[in-house]
């Protein structure tokens, strides 16, 4: 077998994520799984098509001459696999056994456990899709779309903020302006008027 349909047959692995789970841990269930990795395939193959036409503003011909380029490709990568899985899942194998006689017993144990849980979880989906789901008791995050986290969660909007009382001190930026785009001074404080020279003092009656 020439080297280079081995790269191709690994770079169907981790391009297409069809095998995904632990650097091919999952391929032990390629054939129980066969229809559910064909149908991830043609995903990840939406997404590269819909990032190229976002991209590159690909025209409506474009899209559908590429479309039919990255199809053959899914075929013929598809068809190459087949062909080479034997190798390959040796590959795996061999290189699992030398990862094992490095580790102590118990390591070895975990090291189990941690195949079987890749090996039930499902490949991941294409970029953008997923990912952690939030712990309880997590603080929600600001959402994709640039919006303020929802209600109740200790933060406040430009809005909900209390304005100051009036005849209090303002900030610069929140005080009216006058016509020529300077800020106009702080009210004056009336003051109680001053006892005029030679006048009689008020009556205490």
């Amino acid at each position: 077998m020439k080297p280079i349909k081995l790269y191709a047959g690994l770079f169907l692995v981790f391009f297409l994520g069809a095998l995904a789970g632990g650097l091919g841990m999952g391929m032990y269930q390629k054939h129980q799984r066969a229809s559910f990795f064909e149908e991830r395939r043609g995903k990840h193959l939406d997404f590269v098509l819909d990032r190229l036409t976002e991209d590159l503003d690909l025209t409506q011909e474009q899209q559908v001459r590429i479309k039919s380029i990255l199809d053959d490709f899914r075929k013929n990568m598809i068809s190459l696999q087949k062909k080479h899985f034997p190798e390959i899942d040796a590959l795996f194998k061999d290189h699992r056994v030398q990862i094992s006689k490095v580790l102590t017993e118990e390591q070895r144990r975990k090291f189990e456990e941690i195949e079987k849980r890749m090996m039930r979880r499902p490949p991941p989906g294409p970029p953008g899709q997923g990912g952690p789901k939030p712990r309880p008791g997590d603080r929600p995050a600001f959402s994709g779309d640039g919006g303020p986290p929802p209600p109740g969660d200790g933060m406040q909007t430009p809005g909900d903020r209390p304005k100051p009382p009036r005849g209090r001190f303002q900030p610069p930026g929140d005080r009216p302006q006058t016509p020529d785009g300077g800020p106009q001074p702080p009210p004056e404080v009336a003051q109680e008027p001053e006892d005029q020279p030679g006048a009689p003092p008020a009556s205490d009656e």
